[in-house]
């Protein structure tokens, strides 16, 4: 895995600031209707750029980047993985509601102080490993969703579990990209109102579960463009 060639690929693209551009407008438009039910559609749209960004990596072209020219297939394409994302992140809204809800109720004294002090000394670690280990599972899950086009691909658990810990090198190389990966949003982030994050969170991202995928499950399947499959999910 390259973490400085999941940053500089999109530049090899010679109409990388043409796509890069439109990139930024639909992510800043998604963000702004996120409140709105219609703002699922962007980020659907999104994951699925991603999604295709995966299948390049994986068949070892990920350049040229892929085109906007057709939005509504992008959006299909990334509908189920946004689900499987959703789905996903089910605990951790869990836990974020629950610290929410008792730093609202339990007031500002000392003992409510120390309560959500060892509920997060507790908690933390928790959310910690869950997140170590579901990030490179979704991730692995996006490169399967390459082949197989359904929602049953990110839920087959024992089988995305068993084939990291045969691959935990790779597993653990991909969480620490992720997390530089990550570290350098923040900070570009503060500088640039989050916009140039979001576009290199789709690229960069995209590229390191492409590269995840591609050195455990080889070349894709059917190098054609990605569609949900309408049989079994």
């Amino acid at each position: 895995m390259d973490l400085v060639r999941a940053f500089s690929f999109p530049f090899d693209d010679n109409r990388w600031l043409q796509k890069l551009a439109i990139l930024a407008v639909i992510a800043v438009v998604t963000f702004l209707l996120t409140p709105l039910v219609v703002g699922l559609l962007g980020w659907a749209a999104l994951i699925g750029y991603q999604v295709e960004i995966v299948r390049r990596w994986r068949a070892g072209k990920p350049v040229p980047l892929p085109t906007w020219d057709n939005f509504g297939r992008l959006m299909n394409s990334g509908f189920y993985p946004l689900v499987a994302l959703l789905l996903y992140q089910i605990p951790n809204g869990i836990v974020g509601a629950t610290f929410l809800l008792l730093n609202q109720n339990l007031g500002a004294g000392v003992v409510s102080g120390v309560l959500l002090f060892f509920l997060t000394c507790c908690m933390l670690p928790i959310v910690l490993i869950y997140n170590a280990i579901t990030l490179p599972m979704l991730a692995l899950g996006m490169g399967r969703y390459v082949d197989e086009p359904r929602l049953g691909v990110f839920l087959e658990i024992g089988y995305l579990l068993v084939t990291l810990r045969d691959n935990l090198g790779l597993a653990t190389l991909y969480l620490v990209f992720t997390a530089i990966a990550n570290a350098i949003f923040t900070i570009v982030g503060t500088v640039t109102f989050g916009i140039v994050p979001a576009v290199l969170g789709v690229l960069v991202l995209g590229a390191l579960n492409g590269q995840l995928a591609a050195a455990i499950l080889g070349m894709p399947k059917s190098p054609s463009p990605l569609r949900p499959s309408s049989g079994r999910s």
